[in-house]
């Protein structure tokens, strides 16, 4: 994946951004993003196989296809994912867990990508009400929080 996108910012700079270089690196990125969902989904499989439907390492998988729906673009696809692993993650940690934090962060992204703000919102909230539980005010996580939920009044409030 690194040197795909090394050659593709080199055909970018060398060639006109139609050349025909350039849409075969696209779909060898694509390709690599194929392959990552599959492998990804496959050891779901496996895992699904060993552990209970809710166990702990099932969220870790659904988190990790999220994540690369996400950079590929497929926002609802990715979303589903991480609501998967938010319900996991619900069922078997203290609601004060900041590993659930990592969950309403996703889970507010996919929705800030697919237009949905007061998803988005709701569930950056989630995450800050969970870091006020555990953090101090001033650590560097509650900033990133604070970021979230003001972008995405920013975006709303510019729709």
């Amino acid at each position: 994946m690194k040197y795909s996108n090394l050659s593709l910012d080199i055909d970018k700079k060398s060639s006109p951004f139609q050349h025909p270089d350039i849409a075969k690196i696209f779909e060898i990125i694509g390709l690599v993003y194929e392959l990552k969902v599959e492998c990804q989904q496959a050891f779901l499989q496996i895992k699904q196989k060993t552990f209970p439907s809710n166990h702990p390492p099932m969220a870790i998988s659904y988190n990790s296809i999220g994540m690369i729906y996400f950079k590929m673009g497929e926002y609802s696809k990715a979303l589903s994912s991480y609501e998967k692993a938010a319900e996991i993650r619900e069922k078997n940690l203290p609601l004060n867990s900041n590993i659930l934090v990592i969950s309403y962060n996703s889970i507010g992204s996919a929705y800030l990508n697919m237009i949905k703000y007061d998803k988005a919102l709701l569930s950056y909230k989630k995450a800050v009400h969970i870091y006020l539980n555990t953090l101090s005010l001033n650590h560097s996580e509650m900033s990133t929080s604070y970021y979230n939920i003001d972008f995405v009044y920013k975006k709303w409030v510019n729709t």
